[in-house]
């Protein structure tokens, strides 16, 4: 058994010094990061602390953790062989001995490596540009598959290719196809801006896991292409097959000489494999449709359900209703595989209707329902999702050869309708409101001087004092609520001069910091020295970050917490450099079903507030050419605000 950290305090050994590690420090730090962490002593694999999403995800509290070994939480983990900023999947241990697929990432919290923070994200929970990557790789496909003519799998490699190219940005790529006569992957497409990867592969290089298959210098060569990529001193490469279960007839291969973001790398493959799969074998059940039906204008309509319509979940039903065939959107959109429904009652896997059987009864006597009107389906889990049903039969002469169920998901229509209607309303509200603040304004400074006046005509002494003093200060948060009903309702364009971000928070958090030694709040701040000026307006940005600081204070309401504040360079989310202002607070968090409209006007999770803070905030941050982003959970929230660095520094 390992041994337990004996000191309260660890330090940073050095020759000339030994620098403690502040137990508050360290907590304070860590929930600066929404994701689950924990401070390791690397040469020994003791853990010292974690934060308080990882005590959520793993049921343990502190006084369970301190000293642990970090393999009884990752085990199996050699943290030795792991650099700052790796990124790996492993499994972590919960307190209930539960196994959760977490990607881990190590960070340096000291010079001397004696320190790591070690954080880790539940893989069903990764996000990043992965939303942003699928809506690219799923407009490409879209117009693949638009082509006039998918028989020749060829020109599909290609296209697939060129999407690659884009997505990646990168002139290393090559496709290979696999056939059954020949024993090695024959070259059926490329963008290499010189040759370097080979015409023909060893049929081994299709041997590998059903995933991405990464590699990079320094790690062992597996396969030909790993071997072909030490050769040309390039920085990665990696492959995928292409194929479903086991059968493979391709490998798409990409490689780069320069750096570049791993993790999106083997997103886009992940998301191209699958959905190029797909597409072939969207072609191959084209081609199986073909063969199958002598008559050509009913070849023709089985072509165009199947390929031209690929957006719409399609159905291909035997006369006897049970299912021939369904393409991949309605394999997205019920939750089933196509093997797993092949000759399955349709009533068994499109559950929501009644009506479905009266419709594929009257296909069977030769009649369409253009429209089954809209009903609600379920998927496999149980969700419920409204849909329009057409039911439409495939006529061999007289008889019924096939029916053909068309399903569309209209949820998102619906959202959209129901969303417009609301930003109707808000408008016409904002537009009342903002006329109402203009024209009430004027009696309420009226009524507030009054009070005054007749404040002074009485006795300090008497009890109306107290009932005048209680009306002023209504009057006054009435005014402030005015002010910002028209602040609001007022176009805004920013004055522009140069501001320096790291003076103008440090400002800030001077001025407010009596405010949060009266309410026990620990104050941590961390600045980047000597970041580069921003253009903008310095009173509108002052009130950006007053708004933002006001409220983590305001969020921690009975008193105790830590309110962070970070300010660093930020060179991830744009080509150009963006200053990132970080708040964060140790509340209760905002309700998830707040959080999506945090921003909008008239929301607010405060009992007295106008609910107009966080939209003034955001159109500001917008007119500045930058960003705003939220994280919030039980236990904390954070604030994002990255904003562009003035052009030419």
């Amino acid at each position: 058994m390992k041994e337990p950290l004996t000191s309260p305090s660890p330090v940073f050994r050095r020759k000339d010094a030994s620098i403690p590690l502040d137990p508050g420090v360290v907590s304070a730090l860590l929930n600066l990061l929404p994701d689950p962490a924990m401070v390791v002593q690397k040469n020994q694999a003791l853990v010292y602390a974690a934060n308080s999403a990882f005590f959520r995800l793993t049921s343990y509290s502190q006084s369970e953790l301190s000293g642990r070994g970090l393999d009884s939480f990752l085990p199996g983990f050699d943290l030795k062989t792991f650099a700052s900023g790796d990124k790996c999947h492993l499994d972590l241990v919960k307190r209930n001995d539960e196994q959760v697929p977490v990607q881990l990432q190590m960070s340096g919290l000291d010079r001397y490596g004696i320190w790591v923070i070690l954080s880790m994200i539940p893989v069903s929970e990764l996000r990043g540009d992965t939303e942003q990557i699928h809506e690219e790789i799923f407009q490409a496909l879209f117009a693949i598959l638009q082509m006039d003519n998918l028989s020749e799998p060829g020109r599909v490699f290609s296209e697939i290719t060129a999407v690659v190219q884009h997505l990646c940005q990168t002139d290393l790529i090559s496709l290979y196809q696999a056939e059954s006569a020949v024993p090695s992957l024959t070259k059926v497409s490329s963008c290499e801006e010189e040759p370097m990867f080979p015409d023909q592969l060893p049929s081994t290089d299709l041997i590998q896991p059903d995933d991405v298959l990464l590699w990079k210098p320094g790690r062992r060569v597996y396969t030909e292409i790993h071997r072909v990529a030490r050769m040309h001193d390039l920085s990665c490469v990696a492959s995928i097959p292409l194929g479903q279960n086991g059968a493979w007839f391709g490998l798409l291969v990409v490689g780069d000489r320069q750096r570049v973001y791993e993790d999106r790398l083997v997103q886009v493959l992940r998301l191209i494999g699958v959905a190029a799969s797909s597409l072939l074998q969207e072609i191959y059940l084209t081609q199986t449709l073909q063969q199958k039906v002598d008559d050509g204008k009913r070849l023709q309509l089985i072509r165009d359900t199947i390929v031209d319509n690929n957006r719409t979940g399609i159905l291909v039903l035997h006369p006897d209703g049970t299912i021939d065939e369904m393409n991949p959107a309605a394999e997205w959109l019920l939750g089933y595989s196509q093997s797993e429904v092949h000759n399955q009652p349709v009533e068994n896997v499109v559950i929501g209707t009644g009506r479905l059987a009266m419709a594929i009864a009257s296909a069977l006597k030769g009649i369409p329902t253009p429209n089954l009107g809209q009903v609600s389906l379920h998927r496999r889990s149980g969700q419920a999702f409204p849909a329009h049903v057409q039911v439409v039969p495939v006529m061999d002469g007289e008889s019924v050869e096939a029916i053909i169920l068309y399903l569309e998901d209209i949820s998102e229509h619906e959202e959209i309708r129901a969303r417009t209607q609301q930003l109707e309303q808000r408008a016409v509200l904002g537009e009342f409101t903002a006329m109402f603040a203009h024209e009430v304004r004027n009696p309420i400074n009226n009524l507030s001087m009054g009070l005054q006046i007749l404040a002074t005509r009485l006795d300090e002494n008497d009890p109306s004092q107290e009932i005048i003093k209680r009306m002023e200060d209504d009057c006054g948060r009435l005014n402030h609520l005015m002010e910002e009903v028209l602040a609001f309702s007022r176009p805004y364009e920013p004055h522009t001069e140069s501001v320096d971000l790291v003076l103008l928070m440090k400002r800030l958090v001077d001025r407010w910091r009596p405010r949060m030694m009266r309410k026990n709040i620990e104050l941590f701040m961390k600045a980047d020295e000597e970041l580069p000026p921003i253009t903008g307006d310095l009173r509108a940005l002052e009130q950006v970050f007053t708004n933002l600081i006001s409220n983590a204070i305001e969020a921690m309401r009975d008193g105790g917490g830590t309110l962070a504040v970070v300010v660093q360079l930020n060179t991830t989310i744009s080509s150009h450099p963006h200053i990132e202002v970080r708040v964060s607070d140790t509340g209760p968090g905002i309700p998830e079903e707040v959080r999506a409209h945090i921003f909008e006007p008239f929301v607010t999770t405060k009992s007295t507030g106008t609910g107009l803070g966080l939209a003034i905030t955001k159109r500001i941050v917008t007119a500045h050419r930058g960003t705003i982003e939220l994280n919030s959970y039980p236990g904390g929230t954070v604030f994002h605000v990255y904003l562009p660095i003035a052009e030419g520094e």
